[in-house]
């Protein structure tokens, strides 16, 4: 999971044709006026719903938001770890500049496990989590330009973790130069999860060696040699955990607890209560004020939520029910969307909150401007499905060409339409081969198609601003599992 995302984020830098392509695709549509109202609309706050987002464009709507509103931090909800896991490669395809100074891209799971069991998370699910919950902790920061994108599943929602301030309290930095004894940093962190080791190998463990601590935090990519002469610090060093050989000289680190829920389980009872309930918290105590929430087919998330409370026992500390969640989000005023794939029988083609009452029938000069607004945000983003790409399960050979053929003709026509088509390609073997197999149908390479490298589940097609997304997997049925 983790490997996947890191060789993605190599891919882009390698890569300087995503930034210049993705970057004129979302000016481009920035520039039509139902994007322009699609921003009115978020700024008149509650909750927003739309119908006719495909849930393959649904990343994209995502990183538009962040595109209009570069300070916000923004929560994507996924009903699933599938889903999230879907999400978040298209998002790193989306939002080719992370990781940057404007952005950064975080993966919040959930831990997989049942709380009440008799074993805990995975090191690389604790490690996403913390490295989520870390980068959100200091609200100073959020307060620039450096804003979030967070994409969660619904479970991983309903499940508490540390309360901000204990965070803060388990969060250890060091710098180049500090006093402080090795022992004394060893017991604060055998206290915060880290495992003694006579060699370190995984995340979370910890090794004292005379004058040198050697630390592997999750959040970290390396683990960290850290170097005392006497009390004071004189040099942090990543190293290889397979040859324990040094790498790059860092200045400073910051090491996280090495757990979460075993640490947060010390505090129950023997009635299996938590002491002091302040300690634990939602994701929501950790967002910054103006947090923008895209709730991707809610119907869904209550189903995946009702069948993940089914699992739990009545009162567990560590659990939050869904519809508890979304009275305290809207208590706490953070802006929502909500995203359906069917499209809803409007006017505008918009879907309206269920709970709130139509526009249609109040007149007032606020309630008609609103209900005009509306009718411009008409932006649909609609699968590719009819135009017939290749499925997962590819047809005969001859049949497949015959589809490819027709594929093609289509994407043709787009151009002849003036539509912006961009095909992403996972590699450039990929790459070359659609533009020969382009040329050998007898169409040239043109400045509307833009051919690039970037992983992205399945394709789009949004008319009002005559773009168009496809995959190579749809060219050529070689989809990803």
């Amino acid at each position: 999971m983790k490997l996947a995302r890191f060789n993605a984020i190599l891919r882009r830098l390698s890569q300087n044709q995503i930034p210049s392509a993705t970057g004129q695709l979302f000016a481009d549509i920035q520039k039509i006026p139902a994007a322009q109202s699609l921003a009115r609309r978020l700024e008149s706050g509650g909750a927003q719903t739309f119908s006719g987002v495909a849930a393959s464009a649904q990343p994209f709507f995502a990183a538009l938001l962040q595109k209009l509103f570069p300070q916000r931090s923004i929560v994507i909800v996924a009903e699933n770890l599938k889903t999230q896991e879907s999400f978040q490669q298209d998002l790193e395809t989306w939002i080719p500049q992370l990781p940057s100074a404007n952005s950064q891209l975080l993966f919040y799971p959930a831990w997989e496990i049942l709380p009440h069991e008799g074993k805990l998370p995975h090191a690389d699910v604790i490690s996403d989590r913390l490295e989520t919950l870390v980068a959100l902790s200091d609200n100073s920061k959020l307060k620039t330009q450096n804003s979030k994108l967070i994409v969660a599943n619904v479970t991983a929602l309903l499940q508490k973790t540390f309360a901000p301030d204990d965070l803060k309290s388990r969060l250890r930095s060091l710098n180049r130069g500090d006093k402080l004894a090795p022992l004394d940093l060893i017991e604060f962190l055998e206290e915060q999860g880290y495992e003694p080791e006579a060699q370190v190998s995984q995340k979370g463990e910890i090794v004292l060696r005379g004058g040198i601590v050697d630390v592997f935090p999750p959040t970290s990519p390396w683990p960290v040699r850290l170097e005392f002469f006497g009390d004071e610090l004189e040099s942090l060093r990543y190293f290889d955990p397979l040859t324990q050989i040094s790498r790059e000289e860092i200045s400073s680190v910051t090491l996280p607890p090495a757990g979460e829920l075993g640490i947060l389980k010390r505090r129950q009872n023997d009635e299996g209560r938590i002491k002091n309930e302040k300690a634990l918290a939602t994701l929501l105590d950790y967002l910054p004020p103006e947090t923008i929430f895209i709730l991707c087919e809610s119907e869904s998330l209550a189903v995946h939520a009702d069948a993940y409370e089914s699992q739990i026992p009545k009162d567990d500390p560590f659990f939050i029910s869904w519809p508890d969640f979304l009275i305290e989000l809207n208590r706490r005023s953070f802006k929502s969307f909500e995203l359906f794939e069917e499209t809803a029988q409007t006017e505008t083609g918009w879907g309206e909150a269920p709970d709130e009452p139509s526009l249609e029938n109040d007149n007032t000069p606020e309630k008609a401007a609103a209900r005009e607004d509306a009718r411009s945000t008409h932006l649909n983003f609609s699968s590719l499905e009819a135009f017939r790409p290749l499925a997962e399960r590819a047809p005969e050979p001859q049949i497949a060409e015959a589809q490819r053929r027709e594929f093609f003709q289509q994407l043709h026509r787009w151009l002849r339409q003036n539509y912006s088509v961009h095909i992403f390609c996972n590699n450039d073997g990929e790459k070359q081969r659609f533009e020969e197999v382009w040329k050998e149908f007898g169409f040239v390479v043109e400045e509307k198609l833009k051919v690039q490298i970037g992983s992205l589940a399945r394709g789009f097609i949004c008319e009002e601003a005559k773009l168009v997304v496809v995959t190579d997997a749809e060219i050529f049925g070689r989809y990803k599992i």
